[in-house]
């Protein structure tokens, strides 16, 4: 099957949203485009950048398809430092606790949807009056995320100090 509706729903992470969705496609895109871009590199926010472009051109050339994709990429660098945050700041009990998981599966959700709403309207006009209806607070989440990431120490780091 190319959709796991159940795993895509339980998500707990941006990173595994993909994994569930368009699988096919995105084994591809990954393959293809995104590791292409990387090669012996340290993977970016470049590297998804120019991959979720790709994928917005790939799906055809309305505003909706390209909010929706430019918008994945910050999504994605917000799951990267929820990641990092929990291997280098929070407690490990707390990681691991079910509120912690549903709290994560619940953004995931929240973020998938707000940003799909581009992706169905596709006009930019419409895009961008639903997402200023809810005062872009998801955006508003990613970036900060997205910030903050810039300010903690790689995790690899840290498993470095651990071991």
């Amino acid at each position: 099957t190319n959709v796991r509706f159940l795993g895509m729903w339980l998500s707990d992470s941006a990173s595994i949203v993909p994994t569930h969705w368009n699988v096919r496609t995105g084994i591809f895109l990954k393959r293809y485009v995104y590791e292409r871009l990387v090669g012996d590199g340290r993977p970016g926010f470049v590297h998804i950048l120019m991959t979720q472009l790709v994928t917005a051109f790939w799906h055809g050339l309305y505003p909706g398809y390209l909010i929706f994709f430019v918008g994945t990429v910050f999504y994605l660098q917000s799951a990267r430092t929820i990641y990092r945050a929990e291997v280098i700041l929070l407690p490990r009990w707390l990681v691991r606790s079910y509120p912690w998981w549903l709290l994560k599966v619940v953004w995931t959700d929240t973020a998938v949807c707000y940003m799909s709403m581009a992706f169905v309207l596709l006009e930019w006009d419409t895009s961008v009056q639903i997402h200023k209806d809810v005062y872009f607070l998801p955006h508003i989440v990613m970036l900060v995320l997205c910030t903050a990431g810039l300010l903690l120490p790689r995790a690899s780091a840290r498993k470095a100090k651990a071991a």
